[in-house]
């Protein structure tokens, strides 16, 4: 028996001796008690209490010595003798001790089922414990371990590190890894390297230093740090490339670096060719791959031929274990000969069509991974999200551009004001007019920059505040706005009032005039609401239309002139003539005849003087109301005096239940009468003369129709035309027609002629109804 034992069985009887001296004690004092007392019920009492004071010190006893042996057979001290029996014993660790068959079942227990692996070295670095979760991580059984260094358990570019280290610890007990927790790469039997986090201890014994390492296997959370990796580094880069032939190398970079893979295309969709196309590669510097990018870039694959095509038919992410076992792979020549096994492709959608392909690939066979695949979908989304912004940036920079040109082009300057007259924006036209530069805009407000006078100032602002106040309306002015116009009369025109819905709007700067046009910018800005001015410079204009209008007013005079000369020179002959007859005539009879003749003759130059200056018309103004059609024809005929003159003309009437128009009556009436009267002279007292009234569409048709002669087809052309006339000498002035077209055309209508030679002439008349007027 060892000295161990004995010393633990004298504490042992030590302690049951102790034990019966107190229940001993504890029942003669109880009987002690007991016999002073006279009073039955406290001698019960005292009894009783004496026994639970006999059984407290029993049960104690015992838990005391149960938990002593169960503290003793754990490894703890059970009392003062045990502990320091310990400190004068070697500091074995528990390790060890189970390896020599000195530990207990709960801690093995402990130990096997523990998720880390716990390995433990003696101070040559041999391996003297391995439990089965090394087991599992290592892919080693103890019984193939046992002995063995632990550097054979890293990578060879490590070991020589780690001798080093542990001679380092063995002689001096110092060392930065002891007690700290680090990442280290291991290598597993099949030759595969993993990393692995490992936390390390070291203890004595008397056979010198030991170690123990607790390992723990961190592929998956490294798996998942530098997928998230990935994730981020790509999120950034699309967010920091303007586009995306600078982004793609980039991308391609980041995953393969990322997820440790050694190469990565770009393919993109040619929708017009019908095939895809290989766009960006990158490779890892190290790997021997110069020749397989090469021919990837001479590559298109049409729809479903090879892994970017296969992608690209499915719409769904594809993972090859081994490129060499794979049957749709026209690339394999050469992926053979540069050792490429595992590749995964995965489509660049957007809105449910792909518009390109990303794929990479391995040296090393590598089975599917179904979380990769799901991850680099999402990536491939952004990354289609990102093409799709990028595309429309670029229409939207294009139709910027394509706007700028347009402004540009115009000959007027555009300014942009905000609502306190800075420019906010001027076209290539202001630039030439106010020699503005962009650099001079921010700050100064536009009456600055062109030293605007008070009255200028004073009329711009009241228009910007206009558009601040109500940015809804628009610079057009509704049609009947009164507008100044300057105005040369046409000495054939009808009277009338102007109306123009634009005003003219007249500002200077410096000693240039412009005419301006306002309008609101409907675009959201930090300024507030903003104004757009449209300027013109009219200060030539402005000149030259004063000539032209001297000029129009000359050309009139000289036209009215003219007319007046043709017109009255035959009846002034005849005035002549008859005026030196009465000189010579001496008889009172004739010479009454000549004088009478000259009156008439001298009536009718007074009516070509009153039908040239327009004062021969009914002078009533521009007064329109609603004018039934039909009984302005009657009243014409009436004027005629056709019906009543025993002409042996056949008037024809074929009115319809026409709607009223918006016309002078006086007006109107006139255009008839010119009408009928020119048709009876065709007719020269006999024939038909057909007057209709209909409705065409929107509009009120007037047809008058006679069976005269007709209109010779060269006349056609020429018959609205002032002082022309297809009647004898002396009949008229030429000017019925043409009066009749001024007045139908300012009332909004159309008048037109058709002839048949020899089947007379139509005129047909159309105006708007009165809903429809302008």
């Amino acid at each position: 028996m060892s000295n161990v034992d004995k010393s633990e069985r004298l504490s042992f009887t030590q302690l049951l001796l102790a034990l019966l001296a107190l229940c001993v004690t504890s029942i003669i004092a109880a009987v002690i008690v007991a016999s002073v007392v006279v009073d039955p019920l406290q001698h019960f009492l005292r009894w009783a209490a004496a026994f639970f004071l006999i059984a407290l010190s029993i049960f104690g006893a015992a838990g005391y010595v149960i938990v002593s042996r169960f503290l003793g057979k754990s490894g703890i001290p059970a009392d003062v003798h045990l502990e320091e029996r310990d400190r004068s014993l070697p500091r074995i660790p528990l390790a060890v001790r189970l390896r020599q068959g000195d530990g207990d079942e709960q801690f093995r227990a402990v130990a096997e089922t523990a998720s880390d692996g716990i390995i433990s070295a003696d101070q040559n670095g041999n391996i003297i414990y391995w439990n089965k979760a090394a087991e599992r991580i290592f892919g080693y059984s103890a019984s193939e371990v046992g002995g063995q260094s632990l550097a054979f358990l890293m990578p060879a570019r490590f070991r020589d590190a780690h001798r080093a280290g542990i001679k380092r610890i063995v002689s001096t007990g110092e060392s930065h890894v002891i007690g700290k927790v680090i990442e280290l790469a291991g290598l597993k039997k099949d030759g595969s390297e993993f990393p692995l986090e490992l936390s390390l201890s070291t203890w004595t014994t008397t056979e010198g230093r030991g170690f123990t390492g607790i390992i723990r296997d961190i592929t998956q959370r490294k798996q998942v740090e530098r997928r998230m990796n990935a994730e981020h580094t790509v999120a950034r880069l699309l967010a920091e490339s303007p586009t995306l032939s600078e982004a793609t190398p980039k991308i391609l970079q980041a995953i393969c670096e990322s997820l440790d893979w050694e190469m990565g295309a770009f393919w993109s969709v040619d929708q017009e060719a019908g095939v895809i196309r290989c766009g960006e590669i990158w490779h890892s510097p190290s790997s021997n791959l110069a020749r397989f990018a090469v021919v990837s870039k001479q590559t298109a694959f049409p729809h479903g031929t090879g892994l970017p095509g296969r992608v690209w038919a499915s719409g769904e992410p594809i993972w090859i274990p081994d490129v060499l076992k794979d049957d749709n792979f026209p690339r394999l020549p050469v992926a053979s000969k540069e050792g490429l096994h595992a590749a995964f492709g995965f489509p660049i959608r957007r809105l449910g069509s792909v518009l390109g392909v990303m794929e990479f690939f391995s040296h090393k066979i590598q089975h599917t991974d179904d979380n990769l695949l799901q991850m680099l979908s999402a990536i491939g989304s952004q990354i289609g999200q990102f093409m799709e912004r990028k595309r429309a940036e670029e229409r939207v920079k294009a139709l910027k551009e394509y706007v700028q040109m347009i402004l540009d082009s115009v000959p007027d300057p555009i300014v942009i004001l905000n609502e306190d007259a800075q420019v906010q924006y001027i076209n290539g036209a202001s630039n030439k007019a106010f020699n503005l530069h962009e650099a001079d805009l921010r700050g100064p407000t536009l009456f600055d920059l062109l030293q605007a006078d008070d009255v200028t100032r004073e009329q711009l602002e009241t228009e910007m505040s206009h558009y601040v106040e109500s940015p809804q309306e628009t610079a057009v002015v509704s049609p009947g706005h009164p507008a100044e116009v300057s105005l040369l009369r046409d000495p054939l025109a009808p009277p009338a009032i102007i109306r123009d819905p634009h005003p003219r709007k007249e500002i200077k700067f410096g000693h240039r005039t412009y005419h301006y046009t306002c309008f609101p910018v409907a675009a959201q800005s930090d300024e507030g609401q903003l104004m757009g001015l449209v300027l013109r410079d009219t200060t030539e204009e402005s000149s030259l239309q004063n000539q032209l209008i001297q000029a129009e007013k000359l050309a009139g005079i000289a036209l009215l002139t003219s007319g007046l000369g043709h017109e009255l020179n035959n009846p002034l002959y005849s005035v002549l003539g008859f005026g030196e007859a009465i000189l010579d005539e001496p008889d009172p009879t004739v010479m009454k005849e000549h004088a009478k003749t000259i009156v008439e003759e001298a009536k009718r130059m007074g009516g070509i003087i009153k039908d040239l200056t327009g004062r021969s018309r009914i002078e009533a103004g521009d007064l329109r109301v609603e004018v039934d059609v039909n009984e302005q024809l009657d009243h014409a005929l009436g004027l005629t005096g056709l019906e009543q003159s025993g002409a042996k003309i056949q008037v024809q009437k074929n009115y319809a239940a026409v709607s009223k128009i918006w016309a002078n009556p006086l007006e109107l009436r006139q255009v008839f009468v010119n009408v009928i009267d020119n048709a009876v002279r065709a007719m020269e007292g006999t024939g038909r003369l057909e007057v209709a009234t209909y409705m065409d569409q929107d509009s009120l048709a007037v047809r008058i129709r006679d069976s005269g002669p007709g209109i010779p087809a060269g006349h056609v052309s020429k018959i609205f035309d002032p002082f022309f006339t297809t009647k004898k000498q002396g009949e008229g002035t030429g000017l019925g027609l043409t009066i009749a077209h001024r007045i139908i055309t300012k009332h909004g209508g159309q008048i037109r002629v058709e002839t048949e030679q020899p089947g007379g002439t139509t005129f047909t008349v159309m105006f708007p109804r009165a809903g429809n007027t302008t």
